[in-house]
């Protein structure tokens, strides 16, 4: 999970950026846990902020971002991108 892929769909070179987020990152975007700082232009993120993301990945672990069937957990526990159909 650490690649940009993750969360943004890979498009023509573009850099990665609220524009082109997947179903896995919008759902991550809009997680309550990162409210009012996730897709503001940072580069690092304080250790309270990412445990918040953390918080917010296990929130939405259940949800089906990229409508395969299977939880995001799930794809994530098989080592496919929960954001890529």
């Amino acid at each position: 999970m650490k690649k940009c892929t993750t969360c943004h769909a890979a498009t023509n070179g573009a850099k990665p950026g609220k524009d082109n987020l997947n179903g896995y990152g919008k759902d991550l975007q809009s997680a309550d846990e990162v409210k009012g700082f996730v897709g503001m232009k940072k580069k690092t993120f304080t250790a309270d902020e990412l445990k918040k993301v953390a918080d917010a990945i296990k929130a939405i672990g259940t949800k089906d971002s990229n409508g395969n069937g299977k939880s995001n957990d799930d794809d994530i526990k098989a080592g496919t991108a929960p954001g890529t159909k």
